[in-house]
């Protein structure tokens, strides 16, 4: 099949991480992929050109484009394409409208997470549901995702459907545990923008140093909101046990200098970080958002929490450092044959593809 997958940029983040995995997965099986970014591009293009796949811009401005409409609708005439599988409300008017215009069979829509439409219906909301009609599927992230929009009703019932994140596991199933020594080092991945609530970490870190002084925090990531975090740091009096470590593509190799894995957002889907750390063999501690109850209850591997509670997140963690080192130890076991069961690349890439030769067999 000839598929082109629709996002709004390649910077670097959850949804465009998993957009390059599944592209390359995809090629891997014989499809013939474009990625098409409807604004620009980002620091994810590189991968995508190392494995031969074509990355086409639109550089669509703001607000409403009838010229990236026509370059996309041509690109996909010019291409014969068979599939376009956007990612997100923000880019899927693109997909139908272009899928229309060019004669595209099926077109499918992929909605990361719950934050992605607002709980109160506005136009946002009811653009989407008019698209949503006019999908041949609309994928939620994991069983949570599905059971929420379907509650919602935004979404048609007979569109939607769930197919787990997945995640290439080679690298972080390799992964061994840290050493275990009278540190406990705990981390999180992830950009540094509001909706991951960082601040809120680092309130809970400052409660959790008063009762382990020597427990560290790691930070891996970049964003906005970074000089403002480095400055809470500093005003809590926790610098010196928090690390920023910045970007970095090498995720298995962070993981392998923590103990116990952090999430604290306020609005989820299905995330990376969490399934690169559970394959990884990491407990988790993380905020009751998205398919993260179905993750730590389904493997038995951590701690969950309110979201945007600063104590209960604390108790949490501590009770992590608390709990014996064996029993860390058998989490994350846990975690991993979780993640390598249910949420692999593979598994992921699969189910796409028998998605839309459903679909097109219609």
């Amino acid at each position: 099949m000839k598929i082109v997958e629709l996002v709004n940029s390649l910077e670097v983040g959850g949804t465009e991480r998993l957009v390059v995995d599944l592209a390359r997965s995809f090629t891997s099986k014989g499809h013939e992929v474009t990625v098409v970014c409807l604004r620009g591009g980002g620091a994810l293009e590189r991968p995508l050109h190392d494995a031969g796949i074509a990355v086409a811009k639109l550089q669509k401005g703001e607000g409403p484009s009838f010229g990236a409409l026509r370059q996309f609708a041509r690109l996909l005439r010019e291409g014969r394409v068979d599939v376009v599988h956007s990612h997100n409300p923000l880019v899927h008017h693109y997909a139908v409208a272009g899928g229309r215009l060019a004669g595209t069979a099926v077109v499918v829509n992929t909605i990361h997470g719950l934050g992605n439409l607002d709980t109160k219906i506005g136009l946002k909301e009811v653009l989407y549901s008019g698209m949503s009609w006019l999908s041949s599927a609309i994928v939620a992230v994991c069983p949570m995702a599905y059971r929420e929009f379907k509650r919602r009703g935004v979404i048609p019932a007979r569109r939607l459907v769930a197919i787990n994140n997945g995640i290439p596991l080679e690298s972080f199933v390799t992964v061994t545990p840290r050493a275990a020594d009278s540190t406990t080092v705990f981390g999180i991945v992830g950009r540094l923008v509001p909706v991951k609530d960082h601040r809120t970490l680092l309130q809970a870190f400052q409660t959790v140093l008063t009762s382990h002084p020597t427990c560290r925090l790691e930070i891996l990531g970049d964003g906005p909101e970074r000089d403002a975090l480095e400055q809470q740091a500093q005003s809590l009096g926790i610098a010196r046990h928090v690390i920023f470590r910045g970007y970095s593509s090498d995720v298995p190799a962070f993981l392998r200098g923590i103990d116990v894995s952090v999430l604290c957002s306020v609005s989820e889907g299905l995330p990376l970080g969490v399934l690169e750390s559970m394959a990884a063999g990491l407990p988790i501690v993380g905020t009751d958002v998205g398919g993260m109850r179905d993750l730590i209850e389904g493997a038995q591997c951590g701690w969950l929490t309110p979201a945007g509670d600063p104590h209960a997140l604390a108790q949490a963690m501590m009770r992590a450092v608390e709990v014996e080192p064996q029993e860390r130890r058998a989490m994350g076991v846990r975690a991993r044959a979780h993640v390598i069961s249910d949420y692999s690349l593979e598994r992921m890439t699969d189910q796409y593809d028998a998605l839309f030769r459903r679909l097109a067999a219609r």
